[in-house]
This record gives structure tokens, C-alpha cells and sequence, in this order.
């Protein structure tokens, strides 16, 4: 699913922190497992890919 921001009052979000949930992680190392990766990776931007300037 694509994720769309937009503006919200502050009492709509206000107070309602969740965590990450112990799956998002692998238990063996610091890293984020594929579930991890699948969910944040549509919260993080491509990467800029630098190319040849147009000129």
C-alpha cells in the first residue's frame, strides 16, 4: 500500500505511540528482519540516483 501524507489535527495522534513490533527485528543481531524491512521501506525515500547533468 502507498502511504500519503497529510495533515491532521494533533489530538488525532496525540499520545498514541506504538512499537515496533519484536518481529521487525531479528533476535540474533541489530538488524531489521524482512518483515522489519518490508513495512519501513515505504516510509524511507528511493535513493537518489545521480546521473548526467542536462544541459
Amino acid at each position: 500500500s502507498k502511504t500519503v501524507l497529510k495533515k491532521v489535527p494533533l489530538k488525532a495522534v496525540a499520545g498514541k505511540t506504538r512499537h515496533m513490533p519484536d518481529d521487525f527485528m531479528q533476535p540474533d543481531a541489530n538488524q531489521l528482519s524482512d518483515a522489519g524491512m518490508a513495512y519501513l521501506k515505504r516510509l524511507v525515500p528511493e535513493k537518489y540516483k545521480v546521473g548526467k547533468p542536462f544541459v
